[in-house]
C-alpha cells in the first residue's frame, strides 16, 4: 500500500523586485514568454551624478548615515573630501559623483577597520 502526500495550497501574496541590467531583463523577455506578464515594470536607476556645492554636501550626510547606521568611526573633513574623490573617480568624470553606494560602504568599513587597528577615534587620510 502506498500513501502519497498531497499538502494543502498556502495562501501567499508576495511581490518580487529584480535587479538587473537592461540586457539580461531583454534577454529573459525573449526566452521566457511568461516573464513579460510576470514582470512588466521597469524602472533605471541613474548610477551617477552632477558634482556640485549641493551634492556633495548630500554625499557627505550619505557617508554620514552609513557610518552611524553601521556603528563606525567617524570621519574628519579631510577623510570626506577624499571619498568624494574617490566617489568622482569612481564616475569616472571629475563633474560627476558615483552612486555605486556599495563600493563607498566597502571603502569605508575597510578604513573604519584601519582606524580602529590603530586605536584612532576618527577615520583621517593618511600623510604621503
Amino acid at each position: 500500500m502506498r500513501f502519497s502526500l498531497d499538502p494543502e495550497p498556502i495562501p501567499l501574496d508576495v511581490k518580487i523586485i529584480l535587479f538587473g541590467d537592461y540586457r539580461t531583463y531583454q534577454l529573459l523577455q525573449h526566452y521566457d514568454p511568461e516573464f513579460g506578464e510576470l514582470f512588466r515594470v521597469t524602472a533605471d536607476f541613474e548610477d551617477e551624478m552632477n558634482r556640485n556645492d549641493d551634492s556633495e554636501l548630500n554625499y557627505a550626510r550619505f557617508i554620514s548615515s552609513i557610518v552611524h547606521d553601521s556603528k563606525m568611526l567617524h570621519c574628519d573633513r579631510k577623510a570626506i573630501a577624499r571619498i568624494i574623490e574617490y566617489s568622482s573617480r569612481m564616475a569616472g568624470d571629475q563633474n560627476k559623483l558615483s552612486l555605486h553606494s556599495a563600493y563607498i560602504a566597502n571603502l569605508l568599513r575597510e578604513s573604519n577597520y584601519v582606524a580602529r587597528n590603530a586605536r584612532s577615534n576618527l577615520i583621517r587620510t593618511r600623510s604621503c
